[in-house]
């Protein structure tokens, strides 16, 4: 294996002993490799998890941009796949009951949620904008929330997602699959609509282009509750 420098790094030529081919790597790949390595690695991706929880527990804003980075790296190297399966293997991981799939707001779970966000990009919330519209007008009762969720709900089953993001649901399927065979569907349902779509509609209206109003926050609220009590059944 022969190496020079180069402005990105350290630069590596290594020949494939299989097919004859050369390949070429900066140190940066390297590195890169070894830290999707880690990650991939049980008990290493564990320590990593519970550490950047604790690290950035009074930082939320800062874990927030690092998950959009690490994501982001995910993606471009072709590495989702395999993270995603650590990500689903640790989360699951002592549960003994699929109920509990995917709770709180730790740093796994923004880490799902940002892969959802960065794939679905703005196809589905171009797709709700029509139905979720009518948060910022007036006030809505409990029976036009319960309508507007329902609307809602049937208007998701007819989304087609694009192919990335589908390929990431099927990641997660798969790593449900093996801890609680039978409940990939609620899984991924959960992990959407209490991970994704629940707090993309309380906090952030423009999404959906319209106004962060009094009557978008109250109704944003109330179709949220609804919303999670049919997801979390």
């Amino acid at each position: 294996m022969n190496s020079r420098s180069n402005p990105k790094g350290s630069y590596f030529r290594k020949t494939d002993s299989r097919t004859g081919k050369s390949h070429s790597f900066t140190s940066i790949d390297v590195n890169l490799s070894n830290y999707f390595t880690t990650l991939i690695d049980p008990g290493m991706a564990r320590y990593f998890f519970r550490s950047m929880d604790q690290t950035f527990q009074s930082e939320r804003g800062i874990l927030t941009v690092f998950t959009r980075l690490l994501t982001s790296l995910c993606r471009y190297h072709n590495f989702s796949r395999q993270v995603l399966w650590a990500l689903v293997e640790d989360n699951l991981q002592g549960l003994a009951d699929p109920s509990l799939m995917f709770s709180g707001d730790h740093f796994r779970i923004l880490l799902l949620a940002e892969h959802l966000s960065q794939t679905l990009g703005s196809t589905l919330t171009t797709f709700l904008t029509p139905c979720l519209s009518v948060l910022a007008s007036l006030e809505l009762s409990f029976s036009e929330t319960s309508l507007l969720a329902i609307q809602l709900l049937a208007l998701l089953s007819t989304f087609r997602f694009p192919s990335e993001a589908g390929a990431n649901v099927v990641a997660i399927s798969e790593g449900i699959t093996l801890r609680f065979p039978g409940y990939e569907q609620s899984g991924c349902g959960r992990l959407f609509f209490l991970a994704y779509l629940c707090p993309l509609i309380l906090n952030s209206p423009q999404s959906f282009r319209t106004d962060d109003t009094p009557a978008y926050r109250q109704n944003s609220l109330r179709l949220v509750q609804v919303i999670k009590s049919i997801a979390g059944r």
